[in-house]
């Protein structure tokens, strides 16, 4: 299939090295994704795993990323065997593992012999956010649609009794998205609006900042967002 083909033109390459970031993504052992990068680690003479929370809400995870990065050095080669060794099932049904007390210690150590952690404290020198909110009114059109919409939206939730569509629901509730980003998707395409206030302000926001000397990320929702500020730019 596709991933042996890949695996095997990066292994005739002969890397000594690997570097996987945001290991977390490992965290299942089931996943080709963690089957393909622990073949490679076995065969790479050197691997460097970097995550920004290696412990999320499934801690035994981590048993997996280290089998993927050290071939089982730390914990063993048994992931069954090191969860039930660390881990105790605390759930009736349904799997609830948490780390044994008595066990926490050596957990520890374990994770500690071939690893290192840094703070962001310890690494960075941040100064402190600043949030300033800015507001654009929508221009007539924008509001009289954005309106239409609304009133409908609002009559099918407040139907005393009965089923609330929830997809078509969740339609509107796009369309009033896209109608105060400047534009909205139609059965015949993207229609913009023939002015657009909210990306008059973010126009006006980058020219505050000066983009000159400054970088600017600008979050978008709707591809038709990435687009308009393109061509805005």
């Amino acid at each position: 299939n596709t991933s042996n083909i890949l695996l095997d033109a990066i292994l005739k390459r002969g890397f000594h090295f690997i570097v996987c970031d945001e290991a977390t993504y490992l965290k299942s052992a089931g996943a080709l994704r963690t089957k393909v990068i622990t073949k490679l680690c076995n065969i790479v003479k050197r691997t460097l795993f970097l995550s920004g929370s290696p412990i999320t809400n499934d801690p035994k995870s981590v048993l997996t990323i280290y089998n993927a990065m050290d071939g089982g050095d730390t914990f063993g080669r048994n992931f069954f065997a090191a969860r039930n060794y660390f881990f105790e099932n605390r759930g009736y049904g349904f799997p609830d593992w948490h780390l044994r007390p008595e066990r926490i210690a050596e957990f520890h150590k374990k994770l500690y012999h071939n690893c290192t952690r840094v703070l962001k404290t310890e690494c960075l020198d941040l100064p402190s956010k600043i949030f300033t909110e800015r507001f654009a009114e929508l221009s007539p059109i924008q509001r009289d649609v954005y309106r239409s919409i609304a009133t409908d939206l609002l009559k099918e939730l407040r139907f005393p009794e009965g089923k609330v569509n929830v997809k078509n629901s969740l339609v509107k509730l796009a369309k009033l998205s896209q109608i105060t980003n400047g534009f909205i998707y139609t059965d015949k395409g993207i229609q913009n609006f023939d002015s657009n206030p909210k990306l008059d302000l973010l126009y006006q926001t980058i020219e505050d900042i000066g983009i000159d000397n400054n970088k600017v990320i600008v979050f978008c929702k709707w591809r038709q967002d990435i687009s308009n500020i393109k061509d805005m730019l």
